[in-house]
C-alpha cells in the first residue's frame, strides 16, 4: 500500500536519502505539507502551488498549480487542507471542495467537486474513495464513515463506520483519545480497511465495496496515562496546526 508522506521538514532530507554526503534543500520550496514520488519524480506540496523535482538527478523541473476558484485552480485555507498524490498516469490534488488531475508533468486534465467533509480521497478506477466525518450540530454522534463515491463524488455505498474521536461542540466539546482514526487504503483490486475499535482487524474489500475476508494484526495495546492524556489533550488544544483543520 502506498501511504502518502507528511512532513514540515521534509525538504531537508530527500536529497540526504539519495546523496548522504551531499543533503541539499529543495529549491523554490517554502513551506512543504506534503510529497509523493513516482519513478523519478517528486512531487511536493507547497502551500498554494505544486512543484516537480527530478530525484537522480536532484532538479526542479516545474512549479504548477493556482490558488483560486476557475477551472483547475483550487482554495487554499491551511497547510493541511490541500493534499498531492502521485500516480502512474496522473497526479490527484484535493482540495477542500474539489479533487483535481493534473499530468504526470503538471498540466492540468480535469476537476470534480466534492463536499467539504469528504477528505483523504483516493480514485479507485472511474469512482473514489474516501472519509467523510458526520458531526451533527445537534448534539447526536459523529461519526466517520469510509464510503465509495460515483465520478460526481456522490455516495454510493458505505464501507465502514465508526464513532468520531471529537463529539460534541462548544462547552460540551469532547476528544476521546483512545479512538483511531478509521484508517484506510487501496493497493491493486483491493481495499483495506482497519478496524482498530473492533480489535485488531483489516477487513479487505473488492473494488465493488464487497467485503471479501478480515483478518487480524499481531499488534498489543500500549496502556496511556492519564498525564500522558492530558499532555496529548493540550496538543490538540494548543497546537497552531491542529487550530487550522
Amino acid at each position: 500500500m502506498k501511504f502518502g508522506i507528511y512532513a514540515t521538514v521534509i525538504c531537508l532530507f530527500i536529497s540526504g536519502l539519495t546523496w548522504p554526503s551531499h543533503p541539499q534543500l529543495l529549491q523554490d520550496v517554502l513551506r512543504p505539507s506534503v510529497i509523493d514520488v513516482m519513478g523519478n519524480h517528486l512531487y511536493v506540496m507547497d502551500i498554494e502551488r505544486m512543484h516537480i523535482f527530478s530525484l537522480d538527478p536532484l532538479k526542479h523541473l516545474k512549479t504548477f498549480g493556482k490558488k483560486g476558484e476557475g477551472p483547475g485552480e483550487y482554495p487554499v485555507f491551511s497547510s493541511a487542507s490541500n493534499t498531492i498524490r502521485a500516480y502512474p498516469k496522473y497526479v490527484l490534488h484535493e482540495a477542500l471542495s474539489k479533487v483535481l488531475f493534473f499530468d504526470p508533468n503538471g498540466k492540468f486534465l480535469r476537476e470534480t467537486k466534492k463536499p467539504a467533509l469528504v477528505k483523504n480521497v483516493r480514485p479507485l478506477g472511474t469512482k473514489f474513495i474516501g472519509r467523510r466525518i458526520y458531526q451533527p450540530r445537534d448534539g447526536a454522534t459523529a461519526y466517520s464513515v469510509i464510503g465509495i463515491y460515483d465520478r460526481e463524488m456522490k455516495l454510493e455505498k458505505e464501507l465502514a463506520r465508526q464513532k468520531f474521536f471529537q463529539q460534541g461542540s462548544g462547552a460540551a466539546l469532547t476528544f476521546n483519545l483512545s479512538y483511531d482514526f478509521l484508517l484506510f487504503d487501496v493497493s491493486g483490486d483491493r481495499i483495506f480497511i482497519e478496524r482498530s475499535q473492533e480489535g485488531a482487524f483489516v477487513d479487505v474489500f473488492d473494488r465493488s465495496g464487497t467485503k471479501l475476508y478480515r483478518f487480524a494484526m499481531p499488534i498489543k495495546r500500549i496502556p496511556i496515562r492519564e498525564t500522558d492524556k492530558k499532555i496529548l489533550l493540550n496538543f490538540f488544544i494548543q497546537d497552531s496546526r491542529i487550530q487550522q483543520i
